[in-house]
């Protein structure tokens, strides 16, 4: 019997898990040691709606990130030792 395409990928849900994990440690570590050394994160980009699979944004991507590191920068992102919104568990369901 072959999968429906309804069906969740189990390659994608395994790399979902294995990402939040890797979050939630992130988040761990730098609860950790932010007021032990000069830490400062800048926050990824937050939604992505591509596939990790699909390089044929990277472009778009890079640009994106880079205009949102400045804007950081501006906002005083230097400043800024609290762990960013985006590495925490969220939900995107305001933006639709």
């Amino acid at each position: 019997m072959r999968p429906t395409t309804t069906a969740p990928r189990l390659d994608r849900l395994a790399l979902h898990t294995v990402n939040l994990m890797s979050m939630r440690q992130l988040v761990s570590d730098i609860e950790h040691f932010r007021n032990l050394i000069s830490l400062h994160i800048v926050p990824h980009l937050c939604p992505v709606e591509v596939s990790v699979f699909n390089f044929d944004q990277t472009e778009s991507l890079l640009q994106r990130a880079y205009t949102q590191t400045l804007r950081w920068l501006e906002r005083g992102g230097l400043e800024r030792t609290k762990v960013p919104g985006t590495l925490t568990i969220h939900s995107h369901a305001h933006e639709h």
